[in-house]
């Protein structure tokens, strides 16, 4: 489940069961455009790895006990999670089903590796056009989790960060078959360029002759790192 290629959707939460014993359900995926401006065929999921450890996360965190299990399955156009139990033996878990079950939590999210169809990693996808995702993609279902904030803001700092990293990797590929009178680059003619490819990937940036702050505090620090760590400029 590598930072490098995890995406993050949605999943509504359908009506509680009155009776607040009845395990919750959640419709995970649909075929309708996302927010990130791509759709996802309901064919492309792959759900075993996810179905053989089905845990519940809170706020997509590995790192601390599940807070509950639950099961995903394909339907005509959708994707369900069937039967989402919270550890009731657990306080987080029950918190937080008791918010699911009052109204004051309405979703999941759900995250997912982009892989080919012989299951090899997609490290790059964020590069495909929408018809590629769509089309010739396959979405391993690898985790779910409760959040209070549905398209998880820690993504697309991940994203960012291994984005940013690949980009450095091939920056260097691309400047190592560049001449130059001294035989290196500049700090200008490497800020120039990263400059560049951020403003083709739609990051914000602020005027060139201001202060960076703006750059870093939407690129976080790990992702900076990257790429100077990728030109040697630390």
């Amino acid at each position: 489940m590598g930072e490098h290629k995890l995406a993050y959707g949605r999943a509504t939460l359908a009506a509680p069961p009155a009776d607040g014993e009845e395990p919750l359900t959640f419709v995970a995926s649909t075929t309708n455009m996302n927010r990130k401006g791509f759709a996802l065929r309901n064919e492309g999921w792959r759900l075993d790895n996810y179905n053989a450890n089905p845990v519940v996360l809170w706020m997509h965190n590995p790192f601390t006990p599940p807070i509950g299990t639950g099961r995903a399955l394909s339907k005509t156009s959708t994707i369900v999670l069937d039967g989402v139990r919270f550890d009731r033996d657990d306080e987080l878990a029950r918190m937080v089903e008791s918010k699911y079950r009052r109204g004051f939590l309405n979703a999941v999210s759900v995250g997912w590796d982009f892989v080919r169809e012989d299951g090899t990693a997609v490290l790059d996808w964020w590069r495909l056009r929408p018809e590629e995702i769509r089309d010739e993609l396959w979405y391993d279902l690898a985790e779910v989790s409760a959040v209070s904030v549905p398209g998880d803001p820690g993504a697309l700092r991940k994203q960012s960060r291994s984005a940013l990293s690949g980009l450095g990797r091939e920056l260097v590929d691309l400047f190592d078959d560049q001449e130059s009178p001294t035989g290196v680059l500049t700090r200008e003619q490497v800020g120039e360029a990263v400059r560049a490819e951020l403003a083709r990937l739609g990051i914000p940036l602020p005027d060139k002759d201001k202060d960076m702050t703006p750059v870093t505090s939407t690129v976080d620090q790990g992702a900076a790192a990257a790429v100077l760590a990728a030109f040697d400029l630390q």
